[in-house]
């Protein structure tokens, strides 16, 4: 190696500063220092590249390792994650303007999904929610634009855990977050822009956030996605999948107040509970 510090040590220490998690769980240290020192190191890097040092070019996964030396700050919280989130875009912007090298390389893949899950371990927390939200549009919107603009696609993982964000913010408006968010996906499939379907995991998240509302007015929507679980779940149901998406269509239909829907889920539930025992 040069004596002289390029891009790979460089990454090598911001590499560091993103395994501190568990030594600081160790040691019982909560001072956010991971991620601020990585930071500080990252605008050292991109001033001399700016200035013409082009060994030192910070790259996708240089991003990557300071804003994952923020999400890996115990415990969870909604500053070091809007750190992180900053991080992110700032490397899409960087991207945009610079170019990054490796921006498709396997150490970076998914840190889109690292920050939406790290924001949806925030309970009860509607920043949180709106903040991954916002995040998510933007990078689908760069997607829909200009695929090369985009560090990492976003999948159903990605969608599931936007979904769960609003799910566990039970805010008033999550109900309508999480349905747009859904017809989003259902358009972007539809338009062949994206071959991202609804899985079992994004349609748990959806139910249950209508489960949890207010609002009497989701049980026929509620029974229409229970049928959609009930055919991704195929020969093999897994019985814990399945019995959530009851509950919930059955809670949905009693905040409705309307008891023959709630009776009509219930006898389906008893009868598909009654073909599973006799295949056994």
């Amino acid at each position: 190696p040069e004596l002289r510090p390029n891009t790979d040590i460089y990454n090598l220490v911001f590499q560091s500063w993103s395994n501190q998690k568990a030594y600081k769980r160790r040691q019982n240290n909560r001072q956010p220092v991971a991620g601020a020192r990585a930071e500080a190191l990252l605008s050292r890097m991109e001033g001399l590249y700016d200035r013409g040092l082009k060994r030192c070019k910070p790259n996708s996964e240089s991003y990557c390792n300071v804003l994952t030396a923020y999400l890996n700050q115990f415990p969870v919280s909604m500053r070091s994650v809007s750190n992180a989130d900053r991080i992110y875009r700032k490397m899409l912007t960087r991207h945009e303007t610079v170019g990054l090298d490796g921006v498709m390389s396997s150490s970076n893949r998914n840190t889109l999904d690292k920050i939406i899950m790290a924001y949806s371990k925030l309970y009860r927390n509607a920043d949180a929610a709106l903040s991954a939200d916002n995040l998510f549009r933007e990078v689908v919107e760069r997607f829909r634009n200009d695929t090369s603009l985009v560090i990492d696609k976003p999948d159903c993982f990605t969608y599931g855990h936007v979904l769960k964000c609003w799910n566990r913010a039970r805010a008033p408006n999550s109900p309508t977050k999480t349905l747009e968010i859904f017809q989003l996906m259902e358009d972007l499939f539809a338009s062949g822009k994206t071959d991202v379907v609804a899985d079992s995991y994004c349609l748990r998240q959806l139910i249950d956030t209508l489960a949890y509302s207010e609002k009497g007015i989701y049980g026929e929507l509620a029974k229409e996605l229970l049928e959609r679980t009930i055919s991704l779940q195929g020969d093999s149901p897994d019985p814990k999948v399945l019995g959530h998406a009851f509950w919930c269509a059955i809670r949905c239909y009693s905040n409705q107040k309307e008891p023959a829907g709630a009776n009509l889920i219930f006898d389906q539930m008893l009868l598909l509970s009654a073909e599973q025992e006799q295949s056994i």
